[in-house]
């Protein structure tokens, strides 16, 4: 995967408004609670969210779509 650009740097607001079929049905997790669970759900560690300023949480789009791609797989 190449480096991400700062397009592809996005707020998790801004990823919830753009993708809001990501976030609808049952049992579907909010973004809230996967940006407060990011430290243990694995998108810290892949670095789909990042935290250049102390918290103030940026997703990084290609990455997070890469962690729940293979989420997916791994189910």
């Amino acid at each position: 995967m190449a480096d991400p650009d700062l397009g592809d740097i996005v707020t998790p607001a801004k990823f919830e408004r753009d993708h809001p079929d990501f976030f609808t049905g049952k049992g579907t997790p909010s973004m809230e609670y996967l940006i407060r669970t990011r430290h243990t759900n694995g998108l810290a560690d892949c670095g789909a969210v990042v935290e250049p300023v102390k918290r103030r949480p940026l997703i990084v789009v290609p990455k997070f779509v890469g962690w729940v791609l293979s989420r997916k797989n791994a189910a």
